[in-house]
């Protein structure tokens, strides 16, 4: 586990407050890797520090390493989170991990096209390293993820076979970029032996030597060319499909957007048209639809006093009369 999670875990145990330890962790489980699992107050602040710790992290080797241990305390939390029947907080660390572990792929997968032209063999052998450790937690996550599946209801079911799906497509992916990886490696060992094997036979001055070694040099370095191209052609397959998948989610946050915009239109449109009516009636009873209210208003006025003095002077008649 982190030592920052631990030195945390410490803190909260001295506080009052209580972080899950689990003695009884199987070879395939993560569990043992939760640390402050989503129930917590303190868990916003553990995924802050894990950002951090990726932020910090100077290479993209070291980011996909940061990435891939977090993805597994992710995973871990699920799994706490779905025995504990917890499963809004289960589906919370499963998509907290999912979305760490394609991140982790794809940083892995830069990799290995920065050290495609990479003389460096320290980080050949760690990219190699990160290969290997990204497939076994690959494998191993998918395991883990059918076991939560078959204890989840169906609230949680399609969110676990969401994860699923996107896990095994990019542990298909890592897979291809191995392969392909190998093959390159081996072409481009093959090129340097030539090399090597060329320069001697150069010093020995035997002609006939020399005309062979640089024929099989030739092919060597033809056959790495057509293993480089290859290599580099899946990676840029894989960016356009990544930059395809982004486009799709703009488009489909685009065209929620409209959709809101086309219904608020119409609200508008019927709120506009009450305003207009109601200041249409206004204008009549103001304006009698011909500019005249203040005169309509000012003859109305004398008619009634009119009326009322002619019903007066009747009154009064009539008193006399009595």
């Amino acid at each position: 586990m982190k030592k920052i999670a631990v030195l945390i875990a410490s803190v909260v145990i001295a506080t009052g407050f209580s972080v899950r330890a689990f003695a009884d962790e199987t070879s395939e489980s993560f569990k043992a890797e939760a640390g402050i699992t989503p129930d917590s107050i303190l868990y916003p602040i553990d995924l802050a520090l894990d950002n951090l710790k990726i932020t910090l992290a100077s290479t993209d080797e070291k980011k996909a390493e940061a990435m891939e241990e977090i993805a597994q305390e992710r995973l871990g939390e699920s799994e706490v989170m779905t025995e504990e029947k917890k499963v809004d907080l289960a589906n919370k660390a499963l998509e907290e991990y999912n979305n760490t572990m394609i991140k982790a792929v794809d940083k892995l997968q830069t990799s290995l096209d920065k050290i495609t032209d990479s003389s460096d063999d320290k980080l050949d052998q760690k990219v190699e390293e990160l290969e290997k450790n990204i497939q076994e937690t690959q494998e191993k996550s998918l395991k883990i993820l059918s076991e939560i599946k078959d204890k989840v209801g169906e609230k949680a079911s399609e969110v676990v076979d969401k994860v699923i799906e996107d896990q095994a497509a990019k542990k298909e992916a890592v897979a291809n970029f191995v392969k392909e990886r190998h093959q390159f490696n081996a072409a481009k060992k093959d090129l340097n032996m030539a090399k090597a094997d060329l320069k001697k036979v150069e010093k020995s001055g035997d002609a006939e030597a020399v005309k062979k070694a640089e024929e099989t040099l030739a092919q060597y370095q033809e056959a790495f060319n057509k293993e480089k191209a290859e290599l580099q052609d899946a990676f840029q397959k894989k960016q356009q499909t990544v930059k395809k998948a982004d486009k799709e989610d703009e488009n489909k946050k685009d065209d929620t957007a409209k959709a809101d915009i086309q219904t608020v239109q119409p609200i508008n449109q019927v709120k506009s048209d009450s305003k207009d009516i109601v200041n249409t009636a206004e204008q009549i009873k103001t304006n009698n639809g011909n500019g005249n209210g203040k005169n309509i208003e000012k003859q109305d006025k004398k008619d009634k006093e009119k009326s009322d003095k002619e019903h007066g002077k009747s009154n009064e008649a009539k008193g006399k009369n009595k």
